[in-house]
């Protein structure tokens, strides 16, 4: 197998199978839902079912979709399993591609683009804080990432993608969007990354990385799309034990998708788009 591929068999998943959770602890799903369900192991032996014949497909897809793709599994592991992308691979053999809407227009002018995945229009406010035009582009399904698992369907979108959007810098305030960028191989900066922006709160590490999880390193939010499509009390639960375990707010989170789904669970989080957004206002008030 190379770095990126994997091979997803019997033989690849077993050492994961029966594995006695020596990852447990650093899996987001499990620590945050505390289900023994959620486990890595529990995720394996789901897909290994179905490869061997004992259950079916939507059996091994709904144990994929637990996993959010955090990498902290073959991290922590001994012999570097890369039991992730296994997951990934089922979700790609076991479920259809999502819907994603084809990509639209780009509106404006300027190397930059904004890639706006909500409500909230921050082109013009990046416009300000830069001084330059910014074009911006609206992205709900933050440009094809649900697609990811299924690289033949993703390319597809990506060379539409290319179409619109070659020869401009994108401007991302998310992980899952700059995954998806770089995936389908344009160029894009990080908001955060071109404007230096000030946000107030406790800051919301990032889910992805090495460590055990902690109150230093709380895991993943739940927002990941298979995840909240499959699981949505997994994601649910996910989502409150990370707020219990930053505490009271206001909190910081510097991706604005996952930023956004806490709010929905009642957190006082601000993101990148928000700091944005409140620094350009001030500048442009007499």
């Amino acid at each position: 197998m190379t770095e990126d591929t994997v091979q997803l068999t019997t033989s690849e998943l077993e050492p994961c199978v029966y594995c006695p959770h020596l990852c447990r602890h650093v899996c987001p799903s499990a620590v945050g839902s505390d289900r023994e369900a959620a486990t890595p192991a529990a995720m394996a032996t789901g897909v290994w079912a179905w490869l061997q014949g004992r259950a079916d497909a939507s059996w091994a897809a709904a144990h994929a979709s637990l996993c959010v793709d955090c990498g902290r599994c073959t991290d922590h592991c001994k012999h570097s399993r890369p039991l992730g992308k296994l997951l990934a691979a089922a979700r790609s053999s076991t479920a259809p591609p999502p819907y994603v809407e084809p990509p639209g227009r780009v509106h404006g002018t300027g190397e930059l683009v904004a890639v706006q995945t909500d409500a909230r229009q921050w082109a013009g406010a990046l416009a300000t804080m830069l001084g330059q035009p910014v074009a911006r582009y609206a992205a709900p399904d933050h440009l094809g990432a649900p697609l990811l698992d299924h690289p033949t369907r993703f390319q597809r979108y990506a060379r539409a993608l290319r179409d619109r959007l070659a020869g401009r810098v994108l401007v991302v305030a998310d992980a899952s969007s700059a995954r998806a960028a770089g995936a389908a191989e344009l160029q894009f900066k990080m908001l955060e990354d071109l404007v230096s922006l000030s946000m107030e709160g406790t800051v919301i590490p990032a889910c992805t990385g090495t460590g055990m999880l902690s109150d230093a390193a709380p895991g993943c939010c739940g927002a990941r799309r298979h995840l909240r499509d499959a699981h949505p009390e997994v994601a649910l639960d996910m989502a409150q034990d990370l707020i219990t375990r930053m505490g009271p707010g206001p909190l910081a989170c510097q991706d604005a998708a996952c930023a956004a789904w806490l709010r929905e669970q009642g957190a006082d989080v601000v993101d990148p788009i928000d700091s944005l957004l409140k620094a350009a206002a001030s500048l442009e008030t007499p």
